[in-house]
């Protein structure tokens, strides 16, 4: 069975069109990516990094494993900061940056 190296996703019409979209093979997927789409595929990734160093986070302040993470609360939580007061706002803030320097930084040295 011959492979072809063009990309799936996108029907190349022209030679000009080949030349213009080179693709790069990605050996340990099978896929192939076009330009540009690595830088996406980069910053994907690192959203994803911070989404899941986030939740650990998360799980952390709330003194459990994130399995155990009480989402319902969380949530429930997060959808009443619209109501909090300016005060209460920069209240949580220092605190949250307090905890930021004193627990999250020091465990990462």
């Amino acid at each position: 069975m011959k492979m072809s190296l063009m990309p799936t996703r996108k029907k190349l019409e022209s030679i000009n069109d080949q030349k213009r979209y080179k693709t790069t093979n990605c050996f340990s997927t099978g896929t192939f990516i076009l330009p540009g789409s690595k830088k996406k595929q980069k910053t994907k990734k690192e959203n994803t990094r911070k989404k899941i160093i986030f939740g650990a986070e998360v799980a952390k302040v709330l003194g459990c494993d994130i399995g155990y993470v009480d989402k319902e609360l969380v949530f429930g939580v997060l959808l009443n900061i619209s109501k909090l007061s300016e005060h209460d706002i920069e209240s949580f803030r220092a605190q949250g940056q307090i905890y930021i320097e004193n627990v999250i930084n020091k465990s990462k040295c």
